[in-house]
């Protein structure tokens, strides 16, 4: 160093000049001063820096945590991972939507059925390309729009921050039966008609199990059903509640007869069912009726409902049978004439020749008698034509008594149906002889027969 006054060189921190022997304090205490700021200027640039590169690595940082594909890779992870819990991934897109840890279980299930992953490894690629452009990204399968993307906030007012949301869907129910109760979960409805979309409930995918139920006046059911989120489109599903059930179509020759269900009397008509239910057609249901005829009442056939409500119900022919044998093998008692007898004979002779069934007026005839085979031959000979008959009239005019035999005249007319589609109308006189025995009345003989009046209908 020099001295501060002559310039003569000194010894470093050297207090007095060896030449002019002044003092250097002054001297030595500014060099020490500048050498102090350089050092601190070089303190301040290094912790400058340092403070640039860490605030620059961690801005790396920050970007790639809240980088909107971090999202989608939590959930591959949550997904495919056995103990990953998916609900701490997902949230609900619709706050007013259902959501709670036993949905979001499910939910993760119908992922797991739903997308695999190259299905999400595509949507990774979306996710990035899209960076931080616009959001939502959705993910849609199936026709559905599962998941999204969805922008949520910032973090620290600079990192936009983004979160899986799950998409809800649209339930709807439709029955092939009106009057149905509906419930799923906590939601019920009615259904008043059938064959119709009614709106259920909004939920977000997972395991649900419903129940639907119907009451009629006839039968009563219910069903489990689970929705099947894999149906449907664009977030809607319709469920079909199909019942084997139906309406009642009964019908019969007589529709004022009663309508009986599993035997019991519904205090209706079939023709008051008609239309009415729904009734069980599984095979669990019966339907019948009782017919008043002029022998008495006779039950019909039972049919069980199969497949459809129709049915068709008609006299049990056997028990008619014996209904009309027991009243032709009735005693005559004291109000019965020998006219009622033969009036009545003309009229079940008339049903023999048209059912082709001698057995219906049998007991009528006397079995020693000329007229048992020749009745039982004409019956099979009008039957094997396709001829009809039908008694207009018969009436006795008068008779004779000769010991237990009676000589009995008659008048009686017919109209005739041959099965060439001819239609004539005929009028006969004639004239029998019918045995009395232990109180009842039999036909012995046709004795003789005129006919008086023939013309054609048709």
């Amino acid at each position: 160093m020099n001295c501060n006054h002559c310039d003569q060189p000194i010894k470093n921190n050297a207090r007095f000049c060896s030449r002019c022997g002044m003092e250097q304090d002054d001297t030595v205490t500014k060099e020490q001063k500048q050498s102090w700021s350089a050092k601190k200027k070089g303190i301040i640039f290094l912790s400058s820096l340092a403070a640039v590169i860490i605030l620059f690595a961690a801005h790396i940082t920050l970007s790639r945590m809240y980088a909107p594909e971090n999202a989608v890779a939590e959930l591959n992870e949550a997904l495919y991972e056995q103990d990953e819990s998916i609900e701490n991934v997902i949230t609900p897109a619709e706050s007013s939507v259902t959501w709670n840890t036993e949905i979001a279980k499910g939910y993760k299930e119908f992922l797991l059925n739903e997308v695999n992953e190259s299905q999400i490894d595509r949507y990774l690629n979306e996710v990035k390309q899209a960076a931080h452009g616009d959001f939502p990204v959705t993910f849609t399968t199936n026709g559905h729009d599962v998941l999204q993307v969805h922008r949520d906030g910032r973090f620290a007012g600079i990192y936009p921050s983004y979160e899986i949301q799950a998409i809800p869907y649209d339930i709807y129910v439709n029955s092939n039966i009106r009057n149905i109760s509906v419930s799923l979960e906590d939601k019920e409805m009615e259904m008043s008609e059938r064959n119709q979309d009614y709106k259920l409930a909004r939920v977000y995918p997972s395991v649900y199990e419903g129940t639907a139920t119907f009451e009629s006046e006839f039968s009563k059911g219910s069903m489990e059903f689970v929705p099947d989120f894999s149906q449907g489109h664009a977030n809607e599903i319709v469920k079909d509640l199909e019942w084997e059930a139906d309406y009642l179509n009964v019908e019969a020759a007589d529709m004022d007869a009663p309508l009986y269900v599993d035997g019991e009397n519904t205090g209706m008509s079939l023709q008051e069912a008609v239309g009415e239910g729904p009734v069980l057609t599984d095979g669990s249901v019966t339907v019948s009726s009782k017919f008043d005829t002029e022998y008495g009442s006779v039950d019909s056939n039972e049919v069980t409902l199969q497949n459809t409500g129709e049915a068709w119900l008609e006299a049990d022919e056997e028990q008619l049978n014996e209904l009309e044998q027991a009243a032709s093998s009735q005693e005559v008692d004291s109000n019965q004439s020998l006219e009622d007898f033969v009036e009545s004979y003309l009229e079940i002779s008339v049903k023999s020749m048209n059912e082709g069934d001698f057995s219906i007026v049998e007991d009528f005839h006397d079995p020693d008698g000329v007229s048992y085979q020749e009745s039982k031959d004409y019956v099979d000979y009008i039957y094997s034509e396709g001829i009809q008959e039908e008694l207009e009239y018969g009436e006795v005019v008068g008779y004779e008594k000769n010991g237990d035999m009676y000589t009995v005249d008659v008048e009686d007319a017919y109209t005739i149906y041959k099965e060439d589609g001819t239609v004539s109308y005929q009028e006969f006189e004639s004239t029998f002889a019918v045995k009395e025995e232990n109180g009842r009345y039999y036909i012995n003989e046709l004795t003789n027969t005129e006919e008086v009046h023939s013309e054609e209908i048709n």
